[in-house]
């Protein structure tokens, strides 16, 4: 399978909950033989999508996911990226802010221009990080402490 065909993969079948994991581990262990997709991704319509499919998944509920997009005076512009790689690394960002808030908190996905760039967060109410655990952010699977009793692989 190359990388194209996944890309073209996820797009007929929609992301769904169970595609995730296995689309993250194929394209983490190709890494070294694939090349970025470098195409434009629009990002406001990934955020929706994005949204749409953490709300089925069972620790969303009760929670607030708030999608925060411009519309005026312009929609956000198209940025050249690899849209599987985008898609997967917002998804873990979002999976982090449900497994850190309680059922009632809200969570919010952000995203604006900002000159040339097209800047996106996720935005929740958790505890954070230590500020002494910062550095160990880049580490691989680092699991800092707020998240020893919560399941995870990093």
């Amino acid at each position: 399978m190359s990388s194209i065909l996944l890309i073209g993969w996820l797009r007929e079948e929609r992301w769904t909950t169970s595609s995730i994991p296995g689309a993250f581990c194929w394209r983490t262990m190709k890494r070294a033989s694939l090349p970025l997709e470098r195409e434009p991704v629009d990002i406001g319509q990934l955020l929706p999508d994005l949204r749409e499919l953490a709300l089925e998944r069972p620790e969303a509920a009760g929670r607030h996911i708030e999608l925060i997009l411009p519309r005026a005076p312009w929609p956000l512009s198209a940025v050249h990226g690899d849209l599987d790689l985008l898609f997967l690394a917002l998804h873990n960002l979002l999976n982090n802010a449900l497994k850190f808030t309680l059922p009632e908190d809200t969570t919010e996905i952000r995203a604006f221009e900002d000159g040339a760039w097209v800047v996106v967060g996720v935005a929740d109410i958790g505890p954070g990080i230590p500020e002494d655990e910062l550095l160990h952010l880049r580490e691989e699977l680092y699991r800092g402490s707020a998240a020893s009793e919560i399941g995870g692989t990093g």
